[in-house]
């Protein structure tokens, strides 16, 4: 029998479920969302997670209009106003904020404090709309009747799915929703560090034939590296001493670093996914569980936002009374959006990860010219931050 009424059932209580959630309930629908576990409260003692996204203007324009931002703020994130790329670190190519007369690029903030900035929203203002499922796996979809039941038994009737639950979503298997895609072959190794020295509000990559290498800050003299390296290397980095790992990693990364004490190392395989259709039924799915992509700029939850934008959008302007035709809109918004992006970042990755000599001296070209090419400089900045 069925328990639970409601008019979205959201699957996957991350970042990007937990901002759809929020988005309905403001738009007076009552949400039900199943999420496998509440996250950690937060201290300011705790050292920062290593699970961290880039957050473009774009997407904190979004977590403001939600009302989620000054949660983030009353907790901690870190601007950046610099981004540099190169090959040969003597000659970087450098974005800033000035250039497009910004103050910031964008935040740095840890996956789980965004996460807990939307659920501290949701309790503050939509805590009779939205009802929060923990720890119930989930036993059948029904993607016609829109119904979810789960592993106590508890049935929840809906007038729509939403799959926000990731790149092995079970609601997009549920549906039999193709995806294609590709594993890189790579990994992005993660160490989480606390610098001996304060870091200036920069993010830098660099790239090498054996995949690139970045520093991204965060608060108080902590910083995220990453380094991606083939599966052997990989698999060193994560079991490697701490003494071994900071000797390799001054060897490996720019000269720029400095010193460092590592606390923390976790590996990530390199996956591309797409999905052939984003809607099915009564059913729609976005963020990871419609696309993954190379996390080369961390741009991969900018993505996820953009979609909670576009069906927002979509929802205010169409309703729910037909839930494939919402579905049709949403997918023309973003697909086309989604695959460039994709593509893009394929484009950078396979570009400065060839080893040929014509090609490594067309890349040097092209970052040169970036570098002084005011106007295409200024788009490619504006693009990434969201603005465009």
């Amino acid at each position: 029998e069925i328990q639970e009424h409601a008019d979205v059932c959201i699957v996957g209580g991350g970042m990007v479920g937990a901002a759809v959630a929020l988005g309905l309930a403001q738009q007076n629908l009552r949400v039900v969302l199943i999420e496998k576990s509440p996250p950690e409260p937060f201290s300011a003692e705790q050292p920062p997670d290593i699970r961290m996204s880039a957050l473009n203007m774009h997407s904190i324009k979004l977590l403001k209009r939600l009302g989620a931002w000054q949660h983030v703020l009353n907790m901690r994130c870190t601007a950046y106003d610099t981004l540099s790329v190169w090959e040969d670190e003597k000659a970087p190519t450098t974005f800033t904020a000035k250039e497009v007369k910004q103050d910031i690029l964008g935040f740095f903030v840890e996956n789980r404090v965004l996460q807990l900035a939307l659920y501290q929203q949701i309790e503050a203002v939509e805590p009779d709309r939205v009802s929060f499922v923990f720890g119930q796996g989930i036993q059948k979809v029904d993607s016609v009747n829109a119904i979810i039941s789960l592993d106590d038994g508890q049935v929840i009737k809906s007038r729509m799915i939403i799959g926000a639950d990731g790149l092995n979503s079970q609601i997009r298997q549920s549906c039999g929703i193709a995806t294609h895609g590709w594993e890189y072959g790579q990994q992005a190794n993660a160490i989480l560090v606390k610098m001996h020295e304060p870091i200036p509000s920069e993010t830098w990559q660099a790239f090498t034939q054996k995949g690139p290498r970045a520093l991204l800050p965060m608060h108080d003299q902590h910083a995220c590296l990453v380094w991606y390296d083939d599966t052997e290397q990989s698999e060193w980095i994560k079991h490697a001493g701490h003494a071994d790992l900071t000797a390799a990693i001054k060897s490996n990364f720019p000269q720029r670093l400095g010193d460092f004490d590592i606390l923390q190392v976790v590996g990530f395989g390199l996956t591309r996914m797409h999905a052939a259709r984003y809607g099915h039924n009564s059913v729609i799915i976005l963020g990871d569980a419609a696309h993954a992509i190379n996390p080369l700029a961390g741009q991969g939850v900018n993505l996820g936002f953009k979609d909670v934008n576009a069906l927002l959008a979509s929802l205010s302007e169409h309703g729910l009374d037909d839930v494939p035709y919402l579905a049709k809109k949403f997918e023309k918004a973003r697909k086309a959006d989604n695959l460039l992006m994709m593509s893009t970042m394929d484009a950078l990755y396979l570009a400065f990860s060839a080893p040929i000599s014509p090609i490594k001296h067309l890349r040097m070209f092209a970052l040169r010219l970036a570098d002084r090419a005011g106007p295409i400089k200024r788009r490619a900045l504006l693009y990434a931050m969201g603005l465009e």
